[in-house]
């Protein structure tokens, strides 16, 4: 999970956008070429796309989707007197989800961004870029109030079953992806901040939380956020989390004396796409070494994208994608083994989006080449024949 910073371009009430370009970085990332690099010039998936932001392509030499430059510009910087966005991801995604009010008008004044905003922002991002029917994003806020008599039986009062610590780790551990919004209350009901981070990981068995929070680098300090527009630079702040129901608590958030955080609304983003199945490998599974044996794999895919294979015959040798072919067509291919054994064929699938398979697998067995019986009968009745020659010639000579 990337860890952006709001730090810079007078972003101040960015968290929201910032925790959000998190997950939508991190899911283009998933979906694009394994094998790419930044600046290659390529774009594989729409989740992200080429913004091409003004500055000098970095690290290049080409811009695309994932240039650092691409996360945010110095160039372009957001101007919130005249509400002026940057055409980057993050502030692009401040637009969508109206941070501060500034897409839709702000009379009151408003900073931040509300749950519904992320969740309606989100949409409309999925929308424009054609994934609609690939991700589902639901929202869930138990109204915390921005109050100065807040206190403990207040949050009992509003809390959410889909906001419990275990609620939240089986998202995550079912491969969702999820933003929390906490709010900072100390033992007197004064309210000091309301924030959102992104969620890199969690452990059941110990109560820990790891965050990708777009204002603190606990876990790998440094001076300067710019550095974390580099998406391979993360830093996963530790807290631990209160367990017994109702109370969901980060225990060592910031560095507020008394002030308690308490999660208070979250929004998790389901991935919808698809696998392939395991491909079905068809044919031999006795051979003889030297001769060659047609195979067959079908790999169906259930949004019928076209797939690739990835197979290995369990000698060394090794097909690295071939394709694309249509989901269900038959893929016929040639092999031979040099040597006596077992050997195991391995197949996956993989769609245009980088989606695999698991592992589908056939066991062969190559045994040597049998020596026919007659030719056999032919060379042991040839020696029988010779030694007679000999043997009479070896009597003659005794009896003349």
């Amino acid at each position: 999970m990337p860890d952006f910073w709001q730090d810079q371009n007078n972003w101040d009430n960015f968290c929201g956008p910032t925790s959000l370009a998190n997950i939508v970085w991190y899911i283009d990332s998933k979906y694009s070429d394994h094998d790419g690099t930044p600046g290659d010039g390529e774009d594989i998936y729409s989740m992200v796309q080429d913004y091409h932001a003004p500055g000098e392509p970095n690290p290049g030499p080409n811009t695309d989707d994932h240039n650092i430059n691409n996360v945010n510009d110095l160039e372009s910087p957001y101007d919130p007197e005249q509400l002026q966005f940057g055409n980057e991801l993050i502030e692009k995604l401040a637009w969508y989800c109206d941070t501060n009010a500034d897409r839709t008008g702000n009379p009151d004044n408003f900073e931040g961004t509300p749950t519904i905003n992320v969740t309606v922002g989100f949409q409309m991002w999925l929308q424009d870029n054609d994934l609609e029917s690939r991700f589902q994003v639901e929202g869930y806020d138990i109204g915390l109030p921005y109050r100065e008599d807040f206190h403990q039986e207040d949050y009992d009062y509003y809390l959410d079953e889909n906001l419990t610590f275990e609620r939240i780790a089986d998202h995550v551990l079912n491969g969702d992806f999820v933003m929390l919004a906490v709010f900072g209350y100390d033992p007197y009901g004064h309210f000091h901040y309301a924030h959102w981070v992104t969620v890199a990981g969690v452990n059941l068995d110990s109560n820990h939380i790891a965050l990708s929070d777009p204002d603190a680098n606990i876990a790998n300090p440094t001076d300067e956020p710019l550095s974390h527009n580099d998406a391979s630079i993360v830093s996963y702040d530790i807290c631990r989390v209160t367990t017994p129901y109702p109370s969901f608590r980060l225990i060592n958030f910031w560095d507020y004396s008394q002030v308690r955080t308490l999660v208070s609304a979250a929004v998790i983003i389901t991935d919808l796409q698809q696998s392939p199945d395991s491909p079905t490998i068809t044919g031999s599974t006795n051979g003889k070494i030297g001769e060659n044996y047609d195979y067959i794999f079908v790999s169906n895919d259930p949004e019928l994208d076209d797939v690739y294979y990835y197979i290995e015959w369990g000698d060394g040798q090794v097909e690295e994608w071939l394709g694309p072919y249509a989901s269900g067509e038959e893929v016929i291919l040639s092999h031979s083994w040099s040597k006596l054994g077992s050997y195991t064929i391995r197949a996956k699938s993989r769609d245009i989006f980088f989606s695999e398979s698991d592992w589908a697998t056939l066991g062969v067995s190559m045994q040597k080449n049998k020596i026919e019986p007659l030719s056999f009968s032919f060379r042991l009745f040839g020696k029988i024949d010779c030694n007679f020659r000999i043997l009479k010639m070896v009597l003659g000579g005794l009896y003349k």
